[in-house]
């Protein structure tokens, strides 16, 4: 990509696929407790899911200024990781598939919250779409079996 746009396309498209992202992973009468496969990896990866949400939390509500967090899996190890990302910058520019998404930016919360992001962190929780997270667990898990079994490298070779 051409230096003289790759800020713009990295803002622009950033902010676009993350916005996306967050809009896919709410609902109406959501919230409640993950259940399924996205359950199992979480307690599998943070403990519990109590755990979780803490950790989740906290590296939102320590993010300075605007951006977004991320549960991400991380497709060399089969794990998931909660990552920080400044401004508009995506999870695809790190190859790592997004599962669940938070935006931290102010314009997020202010109206409602003002300056209280952990209040807003608490209410979040209420309308995430875990079907939703979880779909897209298995879409990684898929992709992920897919990238480490044999016969993926075998199809490769011609």
């Amino acid at each position: 990509m051409p230096e003289a746009i790759r800020t713009a396309v990295r803002n622009h498209g950033g902010g676009h696929a993350n916005h996306q992202f967050f809009w896919e992973i709410l609902g109406p009468k959501a919230g409640h407790s993950p259940k399924g496969a996205i359950a199992d990896a979480i307690t599998k990866d943070f403990g519990s899911f109590e755990r979780f949400q803490s950790l989740f939390a906290d590296v939102a509500v320590k993010h300075f200024g605007s951006g977004w967090v991320f549960l991400v899996g991380n497709p060399s190890t089969g794990r998931l990781e909660i990552m920080s990302l400044p401004d508009q910058d995506s999870v695809l520019l790190h190859g790592k598939p997004g599962l669940l998404c938070c935006d931290v930016w102010e314009h997020a919360y202010y109206l409602k919250y003002r300056n209280r992001r952990p209040d807003y962190l608490m209410a979040w929780w209420n309308v995430v779409a875990w079907d939703v997270v979880d779909e897209r667990l298995h879409d990684f898990m898929r992709e992920t079996s897919q990238l480490q079994s044999p016969s993926s490298a075998a199809r490769e070779e011609p």
